[in-house]
């Protein structure tokens, strides 16, 4: 009956890693990547697999998304390092006869767990909560534009300060033909509007 007591945090870790894997992707999402790719970066550096280079390279170029990553590497490493210990654990501490017990209680657990986060009401709740606290960040007050228009490869976004005595003061811009040149203007600025 002893190893049961070691079945509790196992169960409590599987569940927190879920909720942390998914707080993640949300957290990588409000960066501006795209929801499935988040999902998958989140439990690629939370589990440990890795991933392309090219989707490493939206993550490791972005400073906010970097730190994501790092944290669900540290927390993933922590996750799986508790979980061994403590699935172990119950198991050596089990009397044989309490065995078949502790297994039904694992999987029983492990199946509740599942439910739980294949409920949508119940991952849409979490999904708006961490939303809410992230927002509430620094680091998610206001995403980069550049982020958010989800550029291809080769393409960019650039704030140009025309100066008084700059060849663009006075003239249109379809003098420069722009778009001929690939370039598109998005927006002007003149003081507040």
């Amino acid at each position: 009956m002893q190893g049961l007591y070691f079945l509790i945090p196992t169960l409590f870790t599987i569940l927190v890693s879920f909720m942390v894997v998914r707080a993640a992707g949300i957290a990588l999402m409000m960066t501006g990547l795209n929801a499935n790719k988040a999902k998958f970066q989140a439990l690629s550096a939370f589990s440990g697999t890795g991933f392309t280079t090219k989707e490493a390279e939206t993550v490791i170029n972005h400073p906010v998304r970097r730190k994501i990553i790092i944290w669900l590497m540290i927390l993933g490493n922590a996750g799986i390092v508790t979980l061994i210990v403590t699935s172990t654990s119950s198991f050596i501490y089990t009397k044989s006869t309490d065995l078949p017990i502790n297994i039904l209680v694992l999987v029983v657990g492990v199946f509740t767990i599942y439910k739980l986060a294949t409920r949508k009401k119940l991952i849409m709740s979490w999904e708006s909560f961490v939303e809410k606290r992230l927002l509430k960040t620094r680091s998610f007050e206001e995403g980069a534009t550049e982020d958010l228009l989800h550029f291809m490869e080769g393409y960019g976004l650039v704030k140009k300060m025309v100066s008084k005595n700059s060849d663009l003061q006075g003239r249109a811009l379809r003098e420069f033909k722009l778009p001929e040149k690939g370039i598109l203007v998005l927006g002007i600025e003149r003081g507040d509007t």
